[in-house]
């Protein structure tokens, strides 16, 4: 889990993040349905590398990411879709749980530039 707080807490500010160098962000990848066995028909998502996203541009926000890489791309947006903010930023990630030979949950502290 990464916990993401903004330089200069800003209110009416949208965030969309993506898990990777060269990513794209979007909004957190929706549920997949699981299709019955024998069809071929595949779910389309847009895989963002984020499944959660909750919070605020005042208080921040918590995310979860699928992988956890080094690199995590934002884009704040306005209340009316403008661009505020975009960029990646590079992650520290901390394991807090688990071993180092089998690893474990991970956090992180993001600071995003508002």
């Amino acid at each position: 889990m990464a916990k993401i707080a903004l330089a200069e807490p800003k209110a009416g500010v949208a965030l969309e993040l993506c898990d990777g160098v060269g990513c794209v962000p979007g909004p957190p990848m929706a549920p997949v349905k699981l299709q019955p066995a024998g069809t071929t028909v595949e779910p389309i998502i847009e895989e963002t590398g984020v499944f959660t996203l909750v919070g605020d541009g005042i208080s921040g926000w918590r995310a979860d990411f699928v992988g956890g890489q080094s690199m995590v791309g934002y884009r704040l947006t306005d209340t009316v879709g403008g661009v505020v903010a975009e960029g990646a930023i590079d992650v520290d990630w901390v394991r807090v749980g688990g071993t180092e030979r089998c690893g474990g949950p991970r956090e992180a502290d993001i600071e995003l530039p508002s």
